[in-house]
């Protein structure tokens, strides 16, 4: 694993994001209200992103000497004990970097109203239907090895059953 120490003097802290499913969530919670991992909450810093989740939540966050981790190193399991950063490769599920909180943020999470009104171009449905749709390309790619022709024959199979 190649931990990097974030440094960004100009940008002491930055705005992520938080797609909450649960219809409770108003921020990190000790005993629940974390994500995808039991010890995880997830956050990015696309508000599109964040929306593919549910209600979309922001928290300002100090990124500065946060460890930082490749995607590569995300999907083979080595990430640091603490809160750390996946650096976003510009794919379709890590286009940006994403804060993966281990601890409370200390810092209160604000609902987004107007969430159209922070669209920054990149996909905000979770997968996409067709090419037309936002970021089909690198979805493909990423989950298909840009196959198309078995993202085809999945969604058949999924309309079929």
């Amino acid at each position: 694993m190649n931990v990097r120490k974030v440094a960004t003097p100009c940008t002491p802290t930055v705005t992520f994001y938080h797609g909450a499913s649960a219809p409770d969530f108003e921020g990190w919670k000790a005993d629940r209200g974390r994500s995808d991992e039991a010890d995880m909450l997830f956050l990015s810093r696309s508000p599109n992103v964040a929306r593919r989740y549910g209600r979309v939540f922001k928290i300002d966050y100090p990124v500065t000497g946060i460890p930082a981790i490749s995607v590569e190193d995300w999907f083979s399991g080595q990430c640091p004990a603490t809160s750390f950063l996946i650096l976003g490769d510009g794919g379709y599920d890590f286009p940006v970097d994403t804060l993966v909180l281990r601890e409370d943020p200390e810092t209160e999470f604000h609902a987004v109203a107007d969430i159209e009104a922070l669209d920054d171009g990149l996909a905000f449905i979770h997968d996409p239907l067709s090419p037309e749709d936002r970021q089909f390309d690198a979805y493909i790619t990423e989950h298909y090895d840009g196959d198309v022709h078995a993202f085809t024959a999945d969604i058949q199979h999924s309309v079929s059953t």
